[in-house]
C-alpha cells in the first residue's frame, strides 16, 4: 500500500478549485441576494463539483503511485478543507442574511491563508507558504483598511481581492507545481 504519510495529488485540481473559487466569489453574494435558497444552491453544486474533480484526479493519482487507498494526510487535509468549506459557506450566508458582508471576504482571506500555512508544512513546498504569507499579509491590510473605508468600499476591494489571490493564486500555483511534478517525471 505505501506510505501513509505520503500526499500524492494532481495539481490540475487545484487549478479547478482557482476555477471555482473565482466564481464563487465573484457571484455568490448576487445569487444568494437575489434568492437564498439559488444562492445556498449554487454555492453548494460548485463546492460538490470541486470536491468530484479532486476526488477523481486525486484518485487517479495515487493509482499512478501504487496506492490503492486514500493516505491518512490525504484525508486529513480533505477534512480540513470541508470543515473550511461548511464554517465559511454557513458564515458567508448568515451575514449576508443580517445585511454585513463587507468582513466575510476577509475573513476567507485569512482562513485560507491558515489553510495554505498547513499545506505549506505537510507538504514541505514553498509556494504555499508564500502564499500563506501574502493571505496573511492582505487579511491584516484589509483589517487596517477598514478604519479608513465603508463598508461597500471594504466589500468591492476585499472581493476583488479575494477573486485574485485565492482564485488567481490557485490556479498560478497549480499551474507551477503541475509543470513542477511533470519536469520532475
Amino acid at each position: 500500500m505505501g506510505n501513509k504519510n505520503l500526499i500524492p495529488y494532481d495539481y490540475r485540481a487545484l487549478i479547478t478549485w482557482g476555477v471555482i473559487a473565482s466564481f464563487l466569489f465573484t457571484f455568490s453574494q448576487t445569487l444568494l441576494s437575489y434568492s437564498l435558497v439559488f444562492g445556498i444552491v449554487f454555492i453548494t453544486l460548485f463546492i460538490f463539483l470541486g470536491l468530484f474533480i479532486d476526488y477523481r484526479l486525486t484518485k487517479k493519482q495515487n493509482l499512478l503511485m501504487q496506492i490503492k487507498n486514500f493516505t491518512s494526510m490525504q484525508i486529513f487535509i480533505f477534512k480540513i478543507a470541508i470543515s473550511i468549506f461548511i464554517f465559511m459557506s454557513i458564515f458567508s450566508i448568515l451575514s449576508l442574511k443580517i445585511d454585513e458582508y463587507s468582513f466575510v471576504y476577509t475573513l476567507w482571506i485569512f482562513i485560507i491563508s491558515i489553510f495554505s500555512l498547513i499545506l505549506s508544512y505537510l507538504i514541505k513546498t514553498k509556494i504555499y507558504e508564500l502564499h500563506a504569507n501574502v493571505l496573511f499579509l492582505t487579511s491584516i491590510f484589509l483589517l487596517f483598511l477598514s478604519m479608513f473605508l465603508n463598508s461597500e468600499q471594504l466589500r468591492f476591494f476585499s472581493q476583488t481581492l479575494c477573486i485574485i489571490e485565492i482564485g488567481f493564486g490557485y490556479i498560478l500555483i497549480g499551474i507551477l507545481k503541475n509543470i513542477e511534478s511533470k519536469t520532475q517525471n
